[in-house]
């Protein structure tokens, strides 16, 4: 297995994906990348976006479903994905500032990111879950 990834598995009604990575940051950041697949996005390479948003403390089952949703909000409001994510640790949580492209557009919806399941284990040095999106 590499160090950090992503794969859809099956799920009987919604979509899911297993997710690997060498630290809980880098988890984040497979998991956007494995959500923005399941999307089937259309980029629009010439715009480059930043944005920076507030994720409160939480378990890391919650901010890594509340990082998602608010990606998900933004690919809905503003039409971005983002590729990079610097995550700094601030009183109240993590400060996430992102950087991308504006879309073009989406083949597959996901409604939401669910707790379904969820479950952030430590692996032999690797962190791994499944996330299930609602469509």
């Amino acid at each position: 297995m590499t160090a950090s990834g992503f794969k859809e598995v099956a799920h009987t009604a919604d979509l899911a994906i297993k997710v690997w990575a060498e630290d809980f940051s880098s988890l984040l950041t497979e998991s956007a990348r494995g959500m923005y697949a399941l999307m089937e996005i259309t980029e629009i390479r010439s715009h480059h976006e930043v944005t920076t948003f507030l994720i409160l403390d939480g378990s890391r089952e919650t901010i890594l479903v509340d990082f998602l949703n608010e990606l998900l909000f933004l690919v809905e409001e503003k039409m971005e994905k983002y590729e990079q994510f610097s995550i700094t640790r601030v009183d109240k949580g993590l400060e996430v500032t992102a950087q991308g492209v504006s879309i073009k557009s989406i083949q597959r919806e996901i409604k939401a990111v669910t707790f379904h399941n969820l479950a952030i284990t430590d692996a032999d040095e690797s962190v791994i879950t499944e996330i299930t999106f609602d469509i």
